[in-house]
């Protein structure tokens, strides 16, 4: 009887699924905490960096460059009351372009405090929560998150870490646009039970930006775990 045909009769049994540790998020000195309960997700932006889309303008901030400092102005004047205008318009955008950026399975949003460049994203991190049928694998999750990542030859730098909460695969790369931009990734690959996350780390030119706090935020990461 061939090995096989003993298989086969033994029946195949796949492997167990795996799940994350609830583990308690602390928080560094000097970092934010930046959560959605909604997703059970949560981690730890480092100085300088704050829960954002990145994707709207801060009339605010505008008119502060322009020389027009809005702090000192009387709340009760015209110019206070346009400028108080302003700031509420700006969060109301800044709240829908999060929620949008929710919609499309992107959690805990965070932007640095670098000026924007135009025509160009903002250097950014979140967490993207991936589509996955059945029970995730960790290394089959990360194959796919690499076919994104792997544009013509660039290397893609794979590493099995242990984060906190479980197992992750690192992933790093540098792709090198049609017009010439090198853009960097870093990528954590996690899954717990059905559900495959990844925590990505994105910049323009700027890899600096990302290389130092792309661990250490990732040490901070907490996802409630599903049911076993």
């Amino acid at each position: 009887m061939s090995i096989c045909t003993l298989i086969a009769l033994a029946g195949c049994k796949s492997a167990p699924p795996q799940h994350l540790k609830d583990v308690a998020i602390q928080v560094p000195d000097g970092w934010t905490l930046v959560k959605n309960d909604a997703e059970g997700i949560s981690l730890c932006a480092p100085p300088g960096w704050k829960e954002g889309s990145g994707t709207t303008l801060s009339t605010s901030q505008a008119i502060n460059d322009a020389g027009v400092d809005t702090s000192s102005m009387d709340p009760n004047s015209s110019m206070g009351r346009m400028a108080g205008e302003a700031d509420q318009a700006d969060k109301l955008a800044e709240s829908k372009a999060l929620k949008d950026l929710a919609a499309d399975g992107k959690f805990c949003h965070c932007v640095d405090g670098s000026r924007p460049i135009i025509g160009e994203q903002r250097t950014r991190f979140y967490v993207q929560k991936l589509a996955s049928h059945g029970t995730a694998v960790l290394a089959d999750v990360a194959d796919q998150e690499k076919k994104g990542l792997k544009a013509g030859s660039n290397e893609v730098k794979e590493q099995t870490v242990n984060l906190p909460i479980g197992p992750a695969i690192r992933l790093e790369t540098k792709i090198t646009t049609v017009g010439g931009d090198e853009v960097y990734r870093i990528t954590f690959v996690t899954v717990d039970g059905d559900r495959a996350y990844a925590l990505r780390f994105v910049t323009t030119g700027n890899f600096g930006a990302i290389q130092p706090i792309a661990d250490p935020v990732a040490q901070t990461l907490r996802i409630k775990p599903g049911k076993s």
